[in-house]
Parts: structure tokens; sequence; C-alpha cells
């Protein structure tokens, strides 16, 4: 997944730049990006996850 996201980012801004004309839009769907991205890391449960992962839980997470 990681190769893939370094270039997908690029290929959207191009596409979006193409179809419409305007570096507002490009722009406009890297962003949509950034905020979904940012939605599903504020669902992830930290303290499960280390638990999970068999760590020890830090007293700041």
């Amino acid at each position: 997944m990681e190769r893939g996201t370094s270039w997908f980012g690029t290929l959207i801004f191009g596409l979006v730049y193409q179809a419409t004309l305007s570096y507002r839009s490009a722009i406009l769907a890297l962003i949509v990006f950034f905020v979904v991205g940012g939605v599903l890391l504020s669902r992830v449960k930290m303290r499960q996850g280390i638990i999970d992962a068999g760590n020890e839980v830090p007293h700041v997470i």
C-alpha cells in the first residue's frame, strides 16, 4: 500500500486539474484526502492497539 500512495495523490491532482483546468479544484481534491485520512485516524483506538500488539501501555499516549 505504501508504494501506491506515493503516486496516487499526484495522479489525482493531475486528473482533477486536466478535467477542470483549475488548480483550486485539484488542491481541494488533495484536501479531501487529508480530511478522510484524519477522520480514519481519529477512529483508531491507540490503547487497544498497543495492548493487542502485546506491548506495555505507556503513561502518555
